[in-house]
């Protein structure tokens, strides 16, 4: 059935005005007519009573109107898919994410409007390392990703930053650093940390890193983890210290307290990748939301 002669009848049936009625859908009054009476002769049905003075819908055209605005809205929805599909859209975005990314309020907003303005996408989570992560988008495995700076550069690649984070000393309740408002390098220098397991020089291990570098220190030991809740918690059973982004605070867990670093640059920025030669239209839907988002939260 022809979308146009439902649309021309719904908007009639709406505005019961043949002149209001062809200016809202831009077309002319004699179109709208033989819309009308071709929809008519399809059902076989009256849908309309009329004379030059005035417009009505028949009981006909009442009981059969829910059923073309839904009909108009479900064939409207088809042909937006369709378009998508034209392009390139895959109603699927794979979705590449470090444990602590989902933690960040900006990350969580982000994605939770972007599901609620296209709820015909399907957002599928892959938690995965900052390397593994950069390797699947380059072979395709992956659509997006979400990784913590710094990163190795990569030509085929995009990178847009969406937030800084500022990384905090997790301490023992009980531990002789606990006692002070901010913590410095020489401070953790003799203790033993437990650090990200990343790549030399990359993500929040490179991150980590680089505070003892500009100090010219080397830390008295490490262990390494890769799960930075998992470190939270060894620095809870007594193992040791450990640096994390601040968004870690939100993990309530009695026997440890957070510190701000003395060091300004003790940070990390949360980055979302992306091949440049995009495919799936669904990558771009993201890409502008998250652009739109950051721009009104920046204006604001």
């Amino acid at each position: 059935m022809d979308l146009r002669k439902l649309k021309s009848f719904v908007v009639l049936a709406e505005t019961l005005h043949f002149a209001r009625a062809a200016a809202r859908i831009n077309m002319t009054q004699p179109a709208l007519t033989n819309h009308i009476k071709g929809l008519e002769k399809e059902l076989d049905i009256r849908l309309f009573e009329r004379n030059q003075r005035h417009v009505s819908l028949t009981l006909e055209g009442q009981a059969v109107l829910v059923d073309v605005q839904r009909a108009v809205s479900q064939l409207e929805n088809l042909q937006q898919t369709a378009k998508r599909l034209s392009s390139g859209y895959k109603g699927v975005l794979r979705l590449g994410y470090v444990g602590t990314s989902v933690l960040d309020p900006t990350v969580m907003n982000l994605i939770r409007r972007f599901k609620s303005q296209y709820i015909d996408i399907d957002i599928i989570p892959v938690e995965s390392d900052v390397n593994r992560q950069l390797m699947l988008l380059q072979q395709g495995e992956l659509d997006l990703a979400l990784v913590r700076r710094p990163l190795p550069l990569y030509r085929s690649l995009a990178f847009k930053d969406l937030v800084c984070n500022k990384l905090n000393v997790v301490l023992p309740a009980n531990h002789p650093l606990a006692s002070k408002k901010s913590i410095s390098a020489e401070d953790l220098a003799s203790e033993s940390l437990i650090l990200h397991d990343d790549p030399t020089g990359v993500g929040l291990g490179g991150a980590v890193a680089n505070i003892f570098q500009r100090k010219g220190l080397v830390p008295h030991s490490t262990h390494l983890t890769k799960e930075v809740n998992v470190a939270t918690a060894l620095v809870a059973m007594g193992m040791g210290i450990a640096i994390v982004p601040d968004s870690q605070r939100s993990l309530l867990i009695k026997e440890v307290v957070f510190r701000e670093m003395e060091d300004p640059l003790a940070v990390t920025e949360l980055t979302l990748c992306w091949h440049k030669l995009i495919k799936n239209q669904s990558v771009k839907l993201f890409i502008e939301h998250v652009e739109t988002v950051l721009s009104a939260k920046s204006a604001g």
